[in-house]
């Protein structure tokens, strides 16, 4: 299980036995090696995502496996025509496993149909707006089901005599269509077509679904640390079937769709309750639901809306539903627990390892650099995009109220990345950005314990305590200062170094009682959702213009263009660039030509922190020519030359000044505002008289 955070402990028959193996987990992002679905971002991202919307025709092709909101198309496993000139095309669309919830919208060759009832079993015709409505006549008919175990045999399908009511398609949701061929009409007279055939082959239809229904009715008793669960048992063998008629309902709780999973036994791995820890799950579920603000709207915390490819491996579809709540599954005792990377408010209550508990030396590995980031791009399927794959990009610049990593760093470290299970561009941000802080402090610790250390498994917190001795420069006397520290719960999100809370990765246990650690730093003030209000400039991602403008050492493919925003005019008089007028003497020729100088004014205007040089544009009369200089604040430029001739003396010449940024954007600097009012986007200025009535100076 390479890329697998483990932790396996194994002691045989009379020595205490118990096993611990995290199957699989988020943790592994940083420090040892990414684990998350091999999936990447962009278009490789985009190639595997659509894969799920087009309409294929198999007998054999599995049918996906759908948890919260997504658009799907699906598999023909049934095509036949009908009826007078095979005038009805009859097709049965299987679509996602059952039950899901129900459907929401239906397209038919990508045209959104305004129906807005879907009832079961039941036909629906398209509206007199579609196009496929002909001459006041629906062309195309559906029924749709949600692959309950009981549902009937279509109706509509059951119009030619090929279907019968043995073809229920029981626990696959399906859409039955029917398609009916317009036979064109022509005006007798003019010969005109009066009377259209809306299709052209088996038309794509493709539909939003709310997906799998799955277990949300946890039998708990009490609460907090008494909460637990009557499935808890270790003889308790029930099953998921034993469930299916009571405590089902749609969720998009991550915690919820990976349980469905580990227990169903069609497609999942089909664990007995004995082998589930539902208490964890429970708690793992909490988690997940608490109410966020996002910004554009409040909701849980971390959701999942995904779909799985049942040909994929059960490893890699676990991991995938890990990654929608960050959370990973220690096997321990038996059985399986959920839990989830998230903030601790409690810090006191964590298992203190103090010196009195660690046996021998303390090793300490720091982060990689190829293993932290300031940038990150995920790629998503948008919701508000019908769910085309877009890209959320974050970078931590210090504006918006981010961390200025990429200042510190002197280049752009970016991340490229999907996320299967996010459809909201808000959460992709946030996704986005706590990727990026998690990289920040990769701090491993590797020590021995004593047996105290054996309660803890794969994943939990815990707080290190340990001291050295040094001496005191300035005194000479012996001195205690920490090297880890406990977090107090007042300072929970506050705390600095030597503070430090750890997560345990690996644990193993030795024959003597003592226990092997491998922890890795937990960053408790990166898990809250900060408010992101817009898109960042991209510009930042084609060249940084830290350290003289140098290119970016690590640029990796993006898909989105930058969002070019409208330059605002400045609100007062004021003047961004400087204008002066001076003779120029060329000492070889003794020649003297009239010249002009550009300089930013730097006390009202400052310059984008992306712009790599400017560009001054100098018209004389009707035209133009463009001079390219390194951006530097107070730089002066001087011109003495327009299309390769000397500038005129006691001649008007406009200026306009414009930032270019390191994707190659302009952007027109704003010179002020008139008396008037009006925006003025250049500057005037007379060139010199001529020498012979003026005393010669120069540069």
């Amino acid at each position: 299980m390479g890329g697998v955070v483990r932790a396996i402990k194994k002691i045989v028959k009379k020595v205490v036995k118990a096993v611990v193996n995290v199957f699989t987990g988020f943790m592994g992002a940083f420090g040892m090696s990414m684990d998350t679905p091999e999936m990447g971002g962009g278009a490789g991202y985009e190639a595997v995502a659509q894969g799920i919307t087009v309409n294929k025709q198999s007998n054999v092709a599995g049918i996906p496996v759908v948890y919260g909101k997504r658009k799907v198309g699906g598999t023909r496993v049934f095509v036949t025509t009908s009826g007078t000139d095979q005038k009805y095309l009859y097709v049965c669309l299987a679509v996602a496993e059952g039950e899901i919830n129900g459907f929401t919208q239906i397209y038919i060759n990508d045209e959104p149909q305004d129906i807005t009832s879907f009832p079961l079993a039941t036909n629906v015709d398209v509206p007199t707006s579609s196009k496929f409505n002909v001459n006041g006549t629906s062309r195309a008919r559906f029924q749709f089901f949600t692959g309950t175990e009981d549902q009937s045999a279509s109706s509509l399908l059951k119009e030619q005599s090929d279907w019968t009511d043995n073809h229920r398609l029981r626990g696959v949701a399906y859409v039955a269509c029917r398609f009916e061929w317009v036979k064109p009409e022509h005006n007798k007279d003019t010969g005109e077509q009066t009377l259209f055939n809306p299709w052209q082959g088996i038309p794509t239809i493709q539909v939003d679904i709310e997906g799998k229904k799955v277990l949300t009715n946890y039998p708990n008793t009490g609460s907090g640390a008494s909460l637990a669960n009557a499935k808890d048992t270790s003889n308790d063998t029930s099953s998921y079937n034993s469930d299916f008629n009571s405590g089902f309902s749609y969720s998009t709780n991550p915690a919820d769709c990976l349980m469905d999973y580990l227990r169903n036994p069609r497609y999942g791995k089909g664990l007995n309750d004995n082998r589930i820890d539902f208490k964890a799950f429970q708690v793992a579920r909490a988690v997940c639901n608490l109410s966020k603000n996002f910004g554009t709207f409040t909701g849980s915390f971390l959701e999942c809306n995904t779909h799985l490819d049942v040909s994929q491996t059960m490893f890699g579809n676990t991991k995938k539903l890990l990654q929608t709540c960050r959370g990973f599954l220690p096997y321990t005792n038996g059985k399986y627990q959920l839990k989830i990377e998230a903030g601790e408010t409690t810090p006191e209550n964590l298992l203190v390892i103090d010196d009195s508990k660690i046996i021998g030396p303390i090793n300490i590995a720091s982060e990689e650099k190829n293993n932290k980031y300031n940038s990150a791009h995920i790629t998503f399927s948008n919701e508000q995009k019908n769910y085309e794959p877009d890209t959320a990009i974050y970078v931590a610049n210090g504006t918006n109220g981010t961390q200025d990593h990429l200042g510190t760093d002197g280049e752009a470290l970016v991340l490229t990345m999907s996320s299967p299970g996010i459809t909201n561009r808000e959460r992709a941000l946030t996704y986005a950005e706590y990727m990026v802080e998690r990289s920040r402090k990769q701090l491993q610790v590797s020590l021995r314990a004593t047996s105290e250390a054996q309660q803890l498994v794969a994943g939990d917190l815990v707080s290190v305590v340990h001291r050295y001795e040094h001496t005191d420069n300035a005194t000479g006397t012996a001195k205690h200062d920490f090297l880890f520290n406990s977090v107090s719960n007042s300072e929970a999100t506050t705390y600095t170094d030597p503070k430090k809370i750890f997560r345990v990765t690996g644990t193993k246990l030795n024959y003597d009682g003592t226990v092997d650690l491998v922890l890795i730093e937990h960053q408790n003030n990166i898990y809250d959702v900060r408010i992101q209000s817009e898109d960042r400039d991209l510009s930042i991602y084609q060249k940084y213009r830290g350290g003289g403008g140098k290119p970016i050492k690590r640029i990796l493919p993006i898909k989105i263009l930058p969002i070019l925003r409208p330059i605002v005019p400045p609100a007062v008089t004021t003047q961004a660039f400087k204008l002066d007028r001076f003779v120029y003497h060329n000492p070889t020729t003794n020649a003297k030509t009239a010249g002009i100088k550009v300089a930013i004014d730097t006390a009202n205007h400052t310059t984008n922190t992306f712009t790599v040089k400017m560009i001054y544009r100098l018209h004389i009369g009707s035209q133009h020519e463009d001079f390219e200089t390194p951006y530097t604040d107070a730089r002066a430029n001087f011109y003495t030359s327009f299309q390769g001739k000397a500038i005129p003396f006691n001649t008007t010449v406009n200026v306009s000044a414009y930032e270019v940024q390191a994707n190659g954007n302009r952007q027109l600097i704003a010179s002020g505002r008139s008396n008037s009012g009006s925006f003025a986007s250049y500057m005037n200025i007379t060139t010199s008289q001529d020498p012979a009535s003026v005393s010669g100076g120069g540069i």
